[in-house]
């Protein structure tokens, strides 16, 4: 199978492929108040009631987190009635709960099962190949020059650096000497 790289919040379809109704809890955000282990403050949950045999659209984060726990759900489900079968089964009776497990897990119906098989029937990511990249046209604002900016300029231009600024180092003491220094030249 190809590996894809989802992002967190792409719209997958989820199946719930099972024949028992599912009820996910996604809770946003429980967080410390305190360093007690049961301070925390309110968080938001939301409840999803996903229907037997049923699809529907979710976040990838979502669907991911439901279909771990539905495949989970199956198999501890298998495991715990293959356990009770092998448990009836005459001359079973005295086995350790270890021992029963073993039996269990070696059992082709249990080890047919597999976690990550489960959880990818439940997502199917939606094929992006009809989206069009469309790139709109640009507004061209309208530039404004100012007045003041037209005298900034032309006095950047005559004396070097904007008179009416305090910028430079030099402040506006400066700035008064190299006027006079100008309307002395200009007179001569």
């Amino acid at each position: 199978m190809e590996k894809q790289i989802i992002e967190r919040d792409q719209e997958v379809i989820f199946h719930n492929w099972t024949e028992k109704d599912f009820t996910g809890i996604w809770i946003d955000g429980p967080h410390k108040v305190s360093s007690s282990p049961v301070a925390y403050s309110p968080a938001k949950r939301k409840v999803y009631e996903l229907t037997a045999g049923k699809s529907y659209y979710l976040p990838f984060y979502l669907a991911e987190k439901f279909a771990k726990e539905i495949a989970e759900r199956e198999y501890w489900t298998t495991f715990n009635r293959k356990l009770e079968e092998i448990r009836k089964e005459k001359g079973n009776e005295r086995l350790e709960r270890r021992q029963l497990e073993n039996l269990v897990q070696t059992s082709n119906e249990v080890r047919a099962l597999n976690i990550q098989e489960m959880t990818d029937k439940c997502v199917e990511i939606i094929d992006d190949q009809n989206v069009e990249m469309v790139k709109p046209k640009e507004v061209k604002l309208r530039e404004v020059v100012l007045e003041r900016d037209k005298r900034a300029k032309e006095q950047i231009e005559r004396y070097g650096f904007n008179p009416s600024s305090s910028a430079g180092g030099g402040g506006v003491q400066i700035n008064q000497k190299a006027i006079k220094e100008s309307e002395q030249f200009e007179n001569e």
